[in-house]
């Protein structure tokens, strides 16, 4: 329970029960303020006895003695638990007992400037303006009060600028639009600010709004002072310019590696491309199936045949928070978006997404299906291994996985292997990621070693192990197969 001091907008104390605290004390609310501003809370005694009490008074003390006596017998009477202290020569909030909004938006300020993780800081950004609603101390104008003010609402557009250039700026634009309005910060004379609103601006894309500030500001120093604009402000003004002239990106996202191959899903993709590249298929598909099955492999395959038709978006959620993605899909039109590792939690953004990008065509990736309106499911089945007459995509995808790593020439020759083959095909479960890991292993040591090392070492697997379905066990058999084959390169 502590006292609760409010900056942004009128000044307000609330008691440590939730009750609002009434004076009708100019001073007394001028003296609260200052010090709950301040960044010790607190200020020296002599110099708040000058500010506060009349100047014209040739010895202020007695007067500001019993300014202080009253505040606290006022606040006594609300509460046992003491807020202000005075000294012989400083007066201070007693700190543990008290909190603010302004202490509370500093330290946001500050984690968010220490934060490496642009998405991360820009949460903290968004946080912190949360907390900063509206323009300071506006009942108050007392000459203590002014300079507080314009330090409250530097810092301010301090946040606006970390929040405009991080990831979630265009999303937010109007937001830190209608913060400069509140906290009057589109027009500024000092340096300092000027860059940081160039800087806003030019993350937003505002030109206008960009070359408006740079030459109000070179009016106002050649009328005031008959100065140009300083030459690195004029260089960064240039700067900024010629990046918003420059002919913007189309893309939508980033483009995933295209992978290298893909065996026995034509199809799967043959079924799914058409309807999208026509734009007449199911709005919104969720590939289902097993870990390791290759419903990633199969996003990034459909990005690459359809990117050079239509503006196609692909995102991973275990690399992209979805905050990421929600922001560039914010500024950025397209006409699929492929989103893979989509998982439970997941389900209310892409929920979200379906309702605010109602002409785009939706593909997830998920274990299982996401029960949202018009879902389509695709299920990616397991490849089958067949027999040596007709050998099937498993075994393909395994030797050619092999050969990328050892050329077949120089090993025994495949009709010696295929029976090894057939078998080590057999321990993959004609899962594709366990294939490739298999194929790989074969060629880094050989298919006889490779199928003894995958039998004792899936034997070893406890049918929990084994579960495909297990969330969080990203594919056993993928696990136990790429172990293996780090430690034969390790050899």
């Amino acid at each position: 329970m502590k006292w609760k001091v409010s900056l942004f907008g009128p000044f307000r104390l609330y008691t440590p029960d939730g009750e609002p605290f009434r004076t009708k004390s100019y001073r007394l609310k001028v003296l609260l303020a200052y010090l709950a501003a301040q960044p010790s809370l607190g200020a020296g005694r002599n110099n708040l006895a000058r500010a506060l009490v009349d100047p014209e008074e040739l010895d202020c003390a007695p007067n500001f003695a019993l300014l202080l006596s009253r505040t606290r017998s006022a606040l006594a009477a609300k509460s046992d638990l003491p807020l202000l202290v005075a000294g012989s020569d400083h007066v201070s909030l007693v700190e543990t007992n008290v909190e603010s909004d302004w202490l509370t938006f500093e330290e946001l300020v500050e984690r968010a400037r220490g934060t490496n993780d642009p998405v991360a800081a820009g949460l903290v950004w968004r946080e912190a303006l949360q907390v900063a609603q509206q323009f300071p101390l506006v009942d108050l104008d007392h000459p203590l009060i002014v300079p507080i003010r314009e330090r409250i609402a530097g810092t301010v557009l301090q946040a606006l600028e970390g929040l405009a250039r991080s990831p979630f700026g265009k999303q937010d634009a109007s937001l830190i639009v209608e913060r400069l309005k509140e906290f009057q910060l589109g027009r500024a004379t000092m340096s300092i600010a000027v860059e940081r609103l160039m800087r806003l601006y030019a993350a937003l894309g505002m030109k206008d709004e960009l070359v408006q500030t740079f030459s109000e500001f070179e009016s106002h120093l050649d009328d005031e002072h008959g100065e140009a604009a300083p030459h690195a402000l004029s260089a960064l003004f240039e700067s900024l310019l010629a990046d918003l002239d420059k002919p913007q990106s189309t893309s939508c996202g980033l483009a995933p590696l295209r992978p290298q191959l893909t065996i026995g899903r034509d199809e799967c993709l043959d079924s799914l491309a058409p309807g999208l590249l026509g734009l007449d298929g199911p709005r919104f598909t969720t590939l289902t199936g097993q870990s390791g099955i290759g419903k990633s492999h199969l996003l990034r395959e459909l990005f690459w045949r359809l990117n050079s038709h239509l503006t196609v978006g692909h995102f991973d959620l275990e690399a992209q928070p979805h905050e990421l993605v929600s922001s560039i899909l914010s500024s950025r039109y397209c006409d699929v978006i492929l989103i893979d590792h989509v998982h439970e939690e997941h389900r209310a953004f892409v929920g979200h997404l379906l309702g605010s990008h109602v002409d785009a065509r939706f593909v997830c990736a998920s274990n299982s299906r996401l029960h949202l309106p018009e879902e389509s499911i695709v299920l990616v089945k397991q490849l089958g291994v067949g027999n040596r007459d007709q050998p099937g995509p498993a075994l393909e995808l395994l030797r050619r996985n092999m050969s990328l790593i050892h050329s077949t020439d120089d090993r025994e020759s495949a009709d010696a292997e295929i029976g090894l083959l057939f078998e080590v095909a057999d321990q993959c479960d004609g899962i594709p990621l366990a294939l490739e890991i298999a194929g790989r292993l074969c060629g880094t040591t050989s298919v006889r070693a490779t199928l003894g090392s995958l039998q004792r070492s899936l034997d070893g697997l406890t049918d929990d192990r084994r579960d495909p379905h297990r969330r969080g066990s990203g594919c056993p058999l993928c696990h136990a197969h790429l172990q293996l084959l780090q430690e034969a390169r390790r050899t």
